[in-house]
C-alpha cells in the first residue's frame, strides 16, 4: 500500500470499498473510475477485511436478501488508516535489555537523568545522556516543561476582549546597557491596546514601586480608567507592584513564560521606539534621553498614523 500522509485517501479508501461491497461493482469498474491499478484495490480489500474480522456478507437461508443496516454495515469500518512510513528499527537503536535496565534504574533511584547516567557510568555501562534522557521521556517517567509549552500561572485572570479603552494595558521594562563605562538606563513603556496611548519613564534604576507609579501616571496623563495590566514575569512586576495597584482597583494579568507574543503590542512599541527613536545607545545623560522621549511621545500620540488603527491614537480615543 502506498504511503501518503493526506487524509483524502483514507477517505477514497473508504469509499471505494463502499462500491464494491454495497453497490456491488467489480474491481475492475472500481479501479477506473479511482484511478487505481487492480493491486491497489486487492490490498485494500485486505486490510478492510484484516480491520473487520473478515465479515461474511452471504445471508446463507435467503440468499436474494441484503445484509441488514443495523446488524452487519454499522459495525464495519470503512476507513482504513494509512500506515506510517518511519522505519521501526534503526541499526544503532539501543538493546531492549538495556532500555529496559535504564527504566529500572530511573524508578530505583528517583533522581535527575543525569544522576541516573552517573550511576550506569559507574557500573561501565556505555551510554551517552541523550539517550537516557530519550528514554526516560519516551516512557513519561519524569514530568518535563519543554520550551514553547502552553501554561499559565494559577489563578491567573483570562485575557478579557477589548472593546474600550482601559480594559487591558500592557507594561514592560527597556534596558540601555551604557557601553562607555556610565549608568545604564531603564525606561517603562505604557500601552492602551485599544487606543494604541503610550506612556514612558525614564530612570537610572527601576523598581516595584517606581513601575506602578509610572502606571498611576499614564492613567492620569490618558484620562480613562485601568480595569487590567498585563506584564510578564520580570522582577518590576511582583508583589509590591501588585499591591499598589489593588488599592487603586487594577486588576494584574501576568503572561505566560518565555511567550512573548502574548504582550505583542508593548513588545512591538519597545521595538518601533529603538528603530524611530533610540537607536544604538552612545551613553547620553538621563536628561537628554527624556527630553527625546517626551517629544516622541507627543508625535506617537497625537500626529503619527497608526497602520492597524487608520489614525492616530489620540483620534482612535476621541471616536469613542
Amino acid at each position: 500500500m502506498a504511503y501518503c500522509i493526506a487524509k483524502s485517501i483514507e477517505i477514497q479508501r473508504s469509499k471505494a470499498l463502499k462500491e464494491i461491497f454495497l453497490e456491488g461493482r467489480s474491481i475492475a469498474q472500481v479501479a477506473r473510475r479511482f484511478g487505481r491499478n487492480r493491486s491497489t484495490l486487492y490490498r485494500w480489500i485486505k486490510r478492510w477485511r484484516e480491520i473487520n474480522n473478515y465479515p461474511d456478507f452471504r445471508n446463507y437461508g435467503r440468499p436474494k436478501r441484503t445484509p441488514g443496516k443495523k446488524f452487519r454495515l454499522e459495525s464495519l469500518k470503512w476507513r482504513i488508516l494509512t500506515r506510517s512510513s518511519a522505519p521501526k528499527t534503526h541499526p544503532n537503536a539501543l538493546d531492549e535489555n538495556l532500555v529496559a535496565y535504564i527504566v529500572k534504574t530511573k524508578i530505583e533511584l528517583n533522581r535527575s537523568n543525569f544522576i541516573v547516567w552517573l550511576t550506569l557510568q559507574n557500573e561501565n555501562i556505555e551510554v551517552s545522556f541523550s539517550s537516557v534522557r530519550r528514554i526516560v521521556r519516551r516512557y513519561k517517567l519524569q514530568n518535563v516543561r519543554l520550551y514553547g509549552k502552553k501554561y499559565w500561572a494559577k489563578n491567573n485572570p483570562r485575557r478579557p476582549l477589548v472593546n474600550a479603552p482601559g480594559e487591558l494595558v500592557e507594561v514592560d521594562t527597556v534596558y540601555l546597557m551604557n557601553h562607555f563605562g556610565g549608568q545604564n538606563l531603564y525606561i517603562t513603556n505604557v500601552i492602551d491596546v485599544y487606543t494604541r496611548m503610550t506612556h514612558s519613564r525614564v530612570d537610572y534604576a527601576y523598581s516595584q514601586t517606581s513601575t506602578a507609579d509610572t502606571v498611576l501616571e499614564a492613567q492620569e496623563l490618558f484620562g480613562f480608567k485601568f480595569k487590567m495590566v498585563q506584564c510578564d514575569n520580570g522582577r518590576e512586576f511582583g508583589e509590591r507592584f501588585k499591591l499598589i495597584l489593588d488599592k487603586n482597583n487594577i486588576q494584574i494579568r501576568h503572561t505566560r513564560a518565555r511567550r512573548p507574543n502574548d504582550n505583542a503590542h508593548i513588545e512591538r512599541f519597545n521595538r518601533t521606539m529603538r528603530d524611530e527613536l533610540i537607536g544604538p545607545y552612545t551613553g547620553r545623560g538621563l536628561e537628554e534621553v527624556s527630553k527625546s522621549i517626551r517629544e516622541y511621545l507627543i508625535y506617537y500620540n497625537y500626529a503619527r498614523i497608526h497602520t492597524a488603527l487608520r489614525m492616530t491614537p489620540i483620534q482612535m480615543l476621541q471616536s469613542c
